[in-house]
């Protein structure tokens, strides 16, 4: 799989003076991508009379080509009170062509022409922050995403899986608060969020190859709190905690277009999603000459289970589960503004935790194992 990119992005700012402030700017994004899926079935050259056991080769080219133009526009209502809204217009082209091979196409050579597939859209975003004092913000914010569609690399099975997915959309709206305290000494900073999720996009394994495709899932909503702290009780200690709780489910059940079957259920958890999370951290600085600082770090990481697949809720409980998990990372070195010599050791207790799965739950990836080295950076 090979893929040639080209991006490139302009944009202008006005000064922070004055009630307005704004920001323009236009983007373009081009990639050309081949890539070759060959799929191999030991011995079955022989049991269909073919030279090898080659069952499907497809070679594929893909271009894309993305155009956007977007602006913000921030006005201050108030001393206090500032509203903003942004636009971000944008323009997608894809082109996919494909050929394929192997005992599965009869000896002959299948072409599938170039799918030419084009979407345009508007998304806006929204925000009022009010500044209580010079030490503390409330924000209030609602912004909405898009993500294209997209062609699937062909399947030779029946039923097959659909040769292409569309495109999904969300509404983000969030809530918090951010804080100084102390001569900023100590902060505090919170966020509610709900999200709604319409035809999502979803990685789906077909039983027969276990090869994955993508389809469109229904809907789906996501809510959570995120809480941030952040302490320096002394000169050169820092205390950092992050706090997440995230409720993302499924709204209802949806059904297999090909087998009519359902593949997720009204309450699953989303595959891969974990309700819990929270990281910690204590970094110390102390001079120790003129021109070094020692430095001591580590950090703390902790991750609830989740599920791979859908089919996760209580009345299928079919997924496999990803359990929790905590990860500890430390760092010990010299820094200064030219040089720094940092010793590290990242999964410091040698945690084997899965963290994803396939959704038959027959291949897995781990966290990385403890790894030790040493990082030396100079600037110039």
């Amino acid at each position: 799989d090979t893929s040639d990119s080209f991006a490139q992005e302009v944009r202008l700012t006005s000064s922070d003076q004055g009630s307005f402030r704004w920001i323009v700017g236009a983007f373009y994004f081009k990639r050309n991508r081949s890539a070759t899926s060959i799929f191999e079935i030991p011995g079955i050259g022989a049991v269909a009379g073919a030279p090898s056991d080659i069952f499907l080769t497809a070679d594929i080219d893909v271009t894309d080509e993305e155009r956007a133009l977007y602006g913000e526009l921030s006005y201050d209502l108030s001393d206090k009170l500032e509203a903003t809204l942004g636009m971000r217009w944008f323009r997608n082209e894809a082109e996919y062509r494909d050929q394929q091979t192997g005992i599965a196409t009869g000896g002959l050579v299948n072409v599938n022409d170039p799918d030419n597939h084009t979407e345009s859209k508007l998304t806006p975003k929204f925000v009022l922050a009010y500044k209580v004092t010079d030490d503390a913000l409330l924000y209030a914010s609602a912004a909405k995403g898009y993500r294209i569609g997209g062609t699937n690399i062909p399947i030779p099975v029946e039923p097959s899986p659909p040769a292409s997915f569309g495109p999904d959309s969300l509404w983000n709206y969030e809530v918090g608060v951010k804080t100084s305290w102390y001569e900023n000494r100590l902060i505090f900073n919170a966020a509610f969020y709900y999200i709604d999720w319409t035809d999502i996009q979803v990685e789906l394994d077909e039983p027969t190859t276990e090869l994955s495709y993508t389809s469109n899932g229904g809907q789906a909503y996501s809510k959570g709190i995120e809480i941030e702290l952040i302490g320096r009780p002394m000169s050169g200690l820092q205390l950092t905690s992050a706090l997440a709780w995230n409720k993302a489910r499924m709204d209802e059940d949806v059904l297999n277009p090909d087998t009519g079957i359902p593949f997720a259920l009204q309450g699953d958890r989303m595959p891969g999603a974990r309700d819990f999370t929270i990281s910690n951290s204590i970094e110390y600085t102390r001079p120790v000459s003129d021109t070094f600082d020692f430095l001591v770090r580590a950090d703390h990481q902790y991750v609830g289970n989740g599920f791979s697949a859908f089919l996760n809720a209580p009345r299928a409980n079919l997924a496999p589960k990803l359990p929790s998990y905590t990860l500890v990372n430390l760092r010990v070195g010299l820094t200064s503004n030219k040089w720094d010599l940092t010793l590290y050791a990242d999964n410091l207790f040698n945690n084997d935790a899965l963290v994803s799965l396939n959704s038959s739950g027959n291949f897995a990836f781990q966290l990385k194992p403890r790894t030790m080295g040493i990082n030396v950076r100079t600037q110039f």
